[in-house]
């Protein structure tokens, strides 16, 4: 933020693999190593670099590239660049009007550290409830451990407002927390955040995705497969059989060995029921009796009316099955 000038508190988050790096330079750089472990969210693991610099906004943001690239001959990359400055500094927004335009990497922030005598689930469950509608979440710092109990951090963020409105429900966060001990308050304006994507799911968890229906399975009663298209309505005689359409197709579920019969080449014979009329037209050509190809006419039957009743004569069938050979009483004609 150009105009702004003071003091200014930086933090550089590395990669969680980074973290033994992280602490073998940060002594020799003059930082403080801070293990920062969220309690939900994308990235939990932060392990965080921080340091102070003074100055104006252009002479910071100079000597935090200088730090990045010394940190980097060491094996420490930041992926994650944060700056704060004082939240009484001049060129902070004050009123919510002032702070209309700011963009999402600016906002105030929040801090209060609570000492508790353990962290049992339910305990941290309740303080979460507590936090939770005032825009807050608990973290840790893993690097600690204290033996007057265990602490944990409550953060809270507000966009887009000003110093009053966030000052504001900073009270409001401690009146909800009047029942545990605070031990300290911070308040921060943060300036420049580079990767605010690495706290997702940590103050505002992302709705779960929408899950999609199946797709249809093919075959199924009433939904003919895509390479079956209907063919002419034959006119019904007295004496054929209308149709056994309604007769479901077990070919799927059992391993038929499908014959073709050499008694029908030449049609039925005398004295026997006609053969059923044909089912729908395939789109595919196949040789013999595919399984594909009865399975296209067996979807077809299974969309048609189901007031048929079987072949008089099975043996006529064009296409036998050990089973029930009226079941494949039909031939797809050529398309």
């Amino acid at each position: 933020m150009r105009g702004m000038t003071g003091n200014f508190e930086v933090h550089l988050t590395g990669r969680a693999d980074d973290h033994h790096r992280m602490a073998e330079v940060a002594a020799p750089e003059g930082m403080k190593l801070t293990d920062i472990v969220l309690d939900r969210g994308r990235t939990p693991a932060q392990p965080m670099l921080t340091f102070t610099l003074k100055g104006s906004w252009d002479e910071v943001r100079a000597q935090v590239q200088d730090r990045r690239h010394r940190l980097a001959q060491h094996g420490v990359y930041a992926v994650r660049e944060k700056i704060e400055a004082d939240p009484n500094n001049p060129a902070v927004p004050r009123t919510d009007a002032d702070a209309a335009a700011d963009p999402d990497h600016r906002y105030f922030e929040h801090h209060l550290k609570l000492r508790l005598p353990d962290a049992a689930p339910d305990r941290l469950a309740a303080i979460t409830a507590l936090v939770t509608p005032h825009q807050a979440r608990l973290s840790r710092n893993a690097r600690r451990r204290d033996a007057d109990g265990e602490h944990r951090f409550v953060t809270q963020r507000c966009h887009r407002v000003g110093r009053i409105t966030a000052r504001s429900r900073l009270a409001a966060l401690r009146d909800a927390l009047a029942g545990y001990e605070i031990v300290e308050v911070e308040e921060e304006y943060v300036v420049h955040d580079t990767a605010l994507h690495l706290d997702d799911g940590w103050l505002d968890a992302p709705a779960p995705p929408a899950r999609s229906a199946p797709p249809p399975r093919p075959g199924r009663a009433g939904t003919p497969p895509p390479t079956c298209r209907s063919s002419p309505a034959r006119p019904a005689s007295g004496s054929t059989p209308s149709s056994n359409r309604g007769w479901p197709s077990t070919s799927r579920r059992r391993s038929n060995r499908v014959s073709r019969s050499s008694t029908t080449r030449s049609g039925p014979p005398a004295g026997s029921a006609p053969a059923a009329p044909p089912c729908t037209v395939c789109c595919t050509r196949s040789p013999g009796p595919s399984g594909r190809r009865r399975s296209c006419c067996a979807a077809a039957w299974r969309s048609g009316p189901s007031s048929a009743t079987p072949p008089a004569n099975p043996a006529t069938s064009t296409w036998s099955s050990s089973r029930r050979p009226w079941r494949t009483t039909r031939t797809c004609a050529s398309s």
